[in-house]
């Protein structure tokens, strides 16, 4: 079947693209920076879609689930221990013999693994000769919700070393006469001066992951969340227009966090990319973000008034091997108003907005294509 969007459910193969991610921010030194960096193409499970994916968008946000070939690294602050993952068919290798992920249609790799708490969200590049699954290895739907269940008993020993850590930690903790402890109070009283100047100061500031601490758990598990305000039911006297828009069904708005989001590139055609011996760690995907992302925050402290990314900007489907843009989306130029850019989600826009002169005009579509 071919589609304008990846079908999740499906294992791929994806590589992300540093250089497309910099180039809205016109940085020459950010440029500089991604190119140098050589990214490797990565074997993950697509799991969902995380907006409404829609043909003009040149991207589609997904969740993804890296896969390994070995067992999880120990994490021993967070509980986390190597035997904390699931098989996937044909492999049946686990050390508590633990049952393997089944697939519709057979698994090419018979070494890999699927690791807890490893979820990324990634920006899938828009091809112009849409994805062909005919040859993806598919989950199903049954397999697919109950996915995760094995690890149920893993968070419950996780849950259960932290309480013990807990417990001890509490056991030594110095206590005031009325029996509480000194630790606790102090973080009281810090706590009621942290609210009484959370009157008086904007909590709301921009914020990045710290360094890269090669664990997959520090990754996005859930794409941005949207401002309330911005999902509440307009009033009575609000326009229904500019409350659909608000929305942004559509895509036509500016999106501040996508930019740090990684853009890939995605292949179902599992053994034309990968074999046994060549799929790499997750950890290194990981990695290969954090340094993506710390070139466009550097750029970002370099010339703070560059507009965010916006789903009109250029997104060229770049050809993985051979590194030709097969074809571009339309962008508009340095200082040109969104809204004019030719792109089917920005003239969709502009008509949306141009509606309510429509009508108490009696006005034409031209104003859509003016506005």
């Amino acid at each position: 079947m071919q589609l304008f969007c990846p079908p999740a459910r499906r294992f791929a193969v994806i590589q992300m693209d540093p250089v497309r991610m910099v180039q809205p921010l016109d940085d020459p030194i950010a440029l500089a920076a991604a190119q140098e960096l050589r990214t490797k193409k990565y074997l993950v499970y697509l799991r969902q879609p995380l907006e409404l994916p829609t043909p003009s968008k040149p991207w589609f946000r997904y969740e993804v689930i890296p896969i390994a070939t070995t067992l999880r690294p120990e994490d021993q602050e967070k509980g986390i221990t190597p035997d904390m993952v699931i098989p996937i068919s044909s492999n049946a290798d686990h050390p508590r013999g633990r049952a393997p992920i089944q697939t519709e249609t057979p698994f090419p790799f018979p070494n890999c693994f699927h690791w807890i708490d490893n979820h990324l969200v990634v920006r899938v590049r828009r091809k112009e000769e849409r994805y062909d699954d005919v040859r993806a290895v598919t989950v199903s739907l049954k397999q697919d919700i109950t996915l995760e269940r094995p690890f149920a008993e893993d968070y419950a020993r996780i849950n259960a070393f932290h309480a013990e850590r807990l417990a001890a930690a509490e056991e030594h903790t110095p206590r005031l006469p009325d029996g509480s402890p000194v630790a606790q109070s102090k973080r009281d009283h810090d706590d009621d001066d942290a609210d009484r100047r959370s009157a008086y100061t904007n909590s709301d500031v921009d914020t990045l992951p710290d360094g890269s601490n090669d664990d997959p758990s520090a990754s996005e598990s859930m794409p941005p969340t949207t401002p309330q305000s911005s999902l509440a039911p307009a009033s009575a006297s609000a326009d229904s227009v500019d409350a659909v828009l608000k929305m942004d069904f559509f895509g036509a708005h500016t999106d501040d966090t996508a930019e740090l989001i990684p853009l890939v590139d995605l292949w179902f055609e599992l053994t034309d990319h990968l074999n046994p011996e060549t799929i790499p760690s997750p950890l290194n995907l990981y990695r290969e973000r954090e340094a993506v992302m710390r070139i466009i925050h550097d750029a970002r402290e370099r010339a703070p008034s560059v507009r965010s990314l916006s789903m009109d900007d250029d997104c060229s489907y770049t050809d993985g091997d051979s590194g030709k843009a097969a074809y571009s989306v339309p962008v508009p130029k340095r200082g040109q108003p969104l809204s004019t850019a030719r792109s089917p989600a920005a003239l969709l826009s502009a008509w949306w907005r141009a509606l309510p002169r429509m009508r108490t005009r009696g006005g034409s579509g031209q104003e859509a294509r003016d506005a």
